[in-house]
């Protein structure tokens, strides 16, 4: 992991407030939003990494798990009764 600086910012109430809400939807802090931006602006972002973004189907909620919950921990036995065609 790359070693930190520490610095301080200043941006107007509008600025923070977007960045507080995109950070709570992406469930990241506000740091992790900044370092991120400033990255790819700057062209310092890894080339070919991806992100959840990347990734819509990806989501958490809940689901029917049927008589083999909690599917987390039996993945192999449903997968195994998805009927292959």
């Amino acid at each position: 992991m790359r070693r930190m600086r520490w610095t301080q910012i200043q941006v107007d109430e509008e600025t923070y407030r977007g960045l507080k809400e995109e950070a709570h939807v992406r469930g990241a802090s506000m740091a992790v939003l900044v370092r991120e931006t400033l990255r790819a602006y700057l062209g310092l972002a890894p080339k070919g990494k991806k992100t959840l973004k990347a990734f819509p189907f990806i989501s958490s909620g809940s689901s029917d798990q049927g008589d083999l919950q909690p599917v987390s921990e039996r993945h192999d036995e449903a997968l195994g009764a998805i009927p292959l065609s």
